[in-house]
């Protein structure tokens, strides 16, 4: 039987489908305002089995040029400044003129992730005891490995 979802993680996976970005997400599902506990928590949620489950589901209905268009969006983003006027409790915003790469490198990686678009990892680890000499010939199979 499959989990259901609380309202607060149901808005965490839409949110995180339609931004990219766990962080943002937990804030907005949670109303968490400290960046750093919504980072951690955004990441223990995000490896929830159900989690995952729901993100994929709803990613594998998102149409290529839906992701092409929010691409371009966060090319197109910004980075800001954000002053706080400690007397009059003012916030002024001023756009710097950069592109915002951080924004752009999460948006875009965590993109391709929920539609599943990377290759899987191709790393074989293998832990053994092996003799001095089997060590040897193992790293001279490597270096040969590697030269190719």
């Amino acid at each position: 039987m499959a989990e259901k979802l609380t309202k607060q993680e149901q808005t965490f996976v839409k949110e995180v489908v339609e931004t990219g970005n766990q962080t943002q997400s937990v804030k907005e599902a949670y109303k968490i305002k400290d960046n750093n506990y919504a980072g951690v928590k955004g990441n223990r949620l995000i490896r929830k089995d159900k989690i995952k489950k729901a993100i994929k589901s709803i990613a594998e209905t998102i149409p290529n040029e839906l992701l092409t268009e929010k691409h371009l969006a966060l090319l197109n983003k910004e980075e800001v400044i954000i002053k706080n006027n400690m007397i009059t409790g003012e916030i002024e915003v001023i756009p710097t003129g950069q592109i915002d790469i951080q924004a752009v490198s999460k948006g875009l990686d965590m993109a391709y992730k929920i539609k599943g678009s990377y290759a899987p990892d191709r790393n074989i680890n293998i832990n053994m005891s092996i003799s001095s000499e089997q060590r040897e010939k193992s790293k001279e199979l490597v270096k040969k490995y590697l030269n190719e």
